[in-house]
C-alpha cells in the first residue's frame, strides 16, 4: 500500500480516538444528570426499553412545574429522532396503549404491556397524572411484569 494512502487512513484512525471519547464523556455526563451546557436540573429523562435489546434514550426534555410523564412523552414524540405512541383516556384515566410498533397485549403471565417506573419507583397512577420534579428519570419497558 501507498504511503499516501497509509497516512490518511492513520489519520482517520487517530481522528476517530479522539472524537469516540469526548463522545462517551458527553454522554456520560448526560446520563449523570449534565449536560454540555451545564447543569441539567431543570430537565427530565425518558428512556424507552423495548426489552429486545433495543432502548431510547430522551435526554433534553425540558421540565415544567405541574409536568406530568404524559407531557414528556409529548415532547419525546416531537424530537427529531421521537417517538410514537397511542393512549386510551384522559387524566386519571390516561391508559399508554403503544409505543412506535409495539402494541399492550393484555391479560395473561406470558403477555407483555407498557410498564413505567419513575426513578426506580414503580408508578401506581396513570400516566396522564404522574407529576415529574427536575432531574427524574422516567423508564417505560416493554415486559410481562413489573419485578422483570
Amino acid at each position: 500500500m501507498k504511503a499516501s494512502r497509509i497516512l490518511p487512513s492513520a489519520l482517520a484512525l487517530g481522528i476517530v480516538a479522539v472524537i469516540a471519547p469526548a463522545t462517551v464523556s458527553l454522554t456520560a455526563l448526560a446520563f449523570a444528570g449534565w449536560s454540555a451546557s451545564g447543569p441539567a436540573g431543570h430537565r427530565v429523562r425518558l428512556v424507552v426499553d423495548y426489552n429486545d435489546g433495543v432502548q431510547k434514550h430522551f435526554t433534553a426534555i425540558h421540565w415544567r412545574k405541574d409536568m406530568t410523564v404524559f407531557d414528556a412523552m409529548n415532547q419525546a414524540k416531537s424530537s427529531p429522532h421521537g417517538i410514537i405512541f397511542e393512549y386510551k383516556g384522559s387524566g386519571q384515566t390516561a391508559l399508554l396503549t403503544r409505543i412506535d410498533d409495539l402494541e399492550n397485549e393484555g391479560g395473561g403471565a406470558d403477555h407483555k404491556n407498557w410498564l413505567y417506573w419513575v426513578n426506580t419507583e414503580f408508578a401506581d397512577k396513570s400516566f396522564g397524572v404522574q407529576k415529574l420534579q427536575p432531574s427524574d428519570v422516567v423508564l417505560w419497558r416493554f415486559d410481562a411484569g413489573k419485578d422483570q
